[in-house]
């Protein structure tokens, strides 16, 4: 009897010796020819043994890849008759995990259940926002949650929003990026702000289950296989019951840190207004705890072990942490006050008062916030370089103390923290009464924080531009006959961008200074970038 073959061009198939050798049997083989369905080849010996065909000319293949498609699905040479009487559905089966994203080369075919693939082609494909300005603070080079969840969408090839989101938090959990605060995991929100971690030291792996193909050869969608845990099985509902919901804990209000009568005897309005309060006082609290944690699991540990050599670790907690201990100290006065008059008043009367006197001292906010990106780049490099001191971050960051925050995190709050203090103040004012001390005082505290909130951001754009202008002259490499005197100290990086170009998968870096626009290729030596100058326009 005749074998009927399934045929795929640069497959081992071609070697009649395969069946002779029942690599292949024929009750396995008919039952992939009933449901059209290509052999996994590498489970065949044939396959493992062959080599595969060297790769042809891109402008060569990409012209015969519809016509190679078309061959696929002509796989029964033996016995036409059998791809003719099933359905169309069936007889061009698609995979959920294997896409061909855009009008592009097959080599650069994205298997969306590897987290590499997903992660390579959502950072070519995402547009980023060169400024964008959240409680007043502005931030560079952003997207927002729902733009990475339509891009993700699009490169799963699937309408669910909940799977994008869920695949996103997965590479939000391998670095690929962060909350501009380090507040949340990714939400599907045009208010929420994302960054890379462009640090050069990330490298995202791993496997994504939910969109992983079934490995049993007779499974199809419409004919699940035998095992319960198959994914063809599970519904899609089933795919949040496993994911990692937000564990909001609650913190108590203010109608319950009071006495029953005191409650029901307050007006509506007050009742609003001394919540607000309430939630001022707590959340400078948490943020005195937080700036305790840094100093007692992370600047005294360090001062007192050798995970850093002792001749730099002096500057090393200079150049990370900055001025955080005079913050630390205004905030502990700050949070002192507030708590005192809590504890003398059931019913706060007023807050304005200690808001004005103690705003006045914020003056370091805007020094810790100029000096921020260089101590995240400081704390970055000594993990790359220093084997020892990142088991030690990664043994802190897994305490509890941590709450599951890496230490960038925390060395955000003291900028974001600046930025809230308008918001809180603003939702107590509108629940204020007009002929109230603190209608009168909470403005003038307001417009204090919105003077250091002006210096802060003109201060962060200074130290941006001259820290990335510095990265910028060591990444680009020299080339005869141009200067672009990037360390001089009026030079400015107004916009930086990527573009692809037509009919080519190559993608350029763009940069514009104030006194030339360059074009670039971009170059990779041991995972670090660098951009080799194109064009100078």
């Amino acid at each position: 009897m005749d074998q009927a073959v399934i045929i795929e061009e640069g497959s081992p198939y071609q070697y009649q010796g395969a069946y002779r050798r029942n690599v292949l049997t024929p009750d396995i083989e008919n039952c992939y020819l009933k449901q059209n369905l290509p052999v996994r080849r590498q489970s065949l010996q044939a396959y493992q043994q062959t080599k595969r065909r060297s790769s042809q000319d891109d402008h060569v293949q990409q012209s015969n890849l519809q016509e190679k498609l078309l061959r696929q699905r002509r796989r029964c040479v033996s016995n036409p008759s059998l791809l003719s009487a099933l359905p169309i559905k069936e007889t061009h089966r698609q995979s959920t995990a294997h896409k061909l994203v855009g009008n592009i080369h097959p080599k650069y075919m994205v298997y969306t259940a590897l987290l590499s693939h997903v992660a390579k082609e959502f950072m070519q494909t995402i547009s980023l926002t060169s400024v964008a300005i959240k409680d007043g603070i502005e931030y560079h080079d952003i997207f927002t949650g729902s733009e990475m969840v339509d891009c993700l969408v699009t490169i799963l090839k699937v309408q669910d929003r909940n799977l994008g989101l869920l695949v996103g938090r997965a590479l939000g959990q391998q670095n690929l990026f962060h909350h501009v605060t380090y507040d949340y995991k990714l939400k599907d929100l045009d208010n929420e702000y994302y960054q890379f971690n462009n640090d050069g030291t990330t490298v995202t792996n791993g496997v994504f289950t939910v969109l992983t193909d079934c490995y049993s050869p007779t499974c199809t969608r419409k004919t699940p296989c035998y095992s319960i845990s198959c994914p063809r099985m599970k519904q899609r509902k089933n795919i949040l019951r496993n994911s990692d919901q937000e564990q909001l804990n609650d913190r108590a209000l203010w109608r319950y840190s009071v006495p029953l009568d005191i409650v029901m005897e307050t007006n509506d309005r007050e009742k609003k207004r001394q919540e607000c309060i309430y939630e001022l006082v707590y959340t400078e609290q948490d943020f005195n705890s937080d700036l305790q944690y840094v100093k007692e699991h992370w600047i005294q540990p360090i001062m007192t072990t050798d995970v850093i050599p002792a001749e730099r670790r002096q500057q090393f907690i200079i150049d990370v942490f900055w001025n955080l201990a005079e913050i630390e100290q205004i905030s502990s006065s700050l949070s002192k006050a507030l708590t005192i008059r809590q504890d003398k008043h059931s019913v706060i009367p007023c807050i304005g008062d200690i808001m004005i006197a103690h705003v006045k001292q914020f003056e370091p906010f805007v020094r810790y916030g100029a000096h921020q990106i260089i101590g995240k780049h400081r704390f970055e490099l000594e993990k790359k370089i220093n084997p020892k001191f990142q088991e030690f971050a990664d043994r802190i960051e897994r305490r509890p103390e941590s709450r599951r925050l890496e230490l960038n995190g925390y060395l955000t709050k003291p900028t974001s923290r600046l930025g809230r203090y308008n918001l809180l103040l603003s939702s107590i004012h509108e629940v204020t009464p007009k002929d109230h001390q603190d209608y009168v005082d909470i403005p003038v505290a307001m417009d204090m924080v919105t003077q250091f909130l002006v210096q802060l951001n003109y201060q962060v754009g200074l130290s941006d531009n001259a820290f990335h202008l510095q990265q910028l002259s060591s990444k680009i490499l020299p080339c005869k006959g141009v200067d672009l005197d990037l360390l001089n100290p009026k030079r400015q990086l107004v916009m930086r961008g990527k573009m692809k170009r037509s009919k080519s998968s190559t993608h350029l870096q763009l940069f514009l200074f104030d006194h030339a626009f360059i074009v670039c290729k971009i170059k990779f030596n041991q995972q670090m970038e660098y951009y080799k100058l194109y064009q100078k326009v």
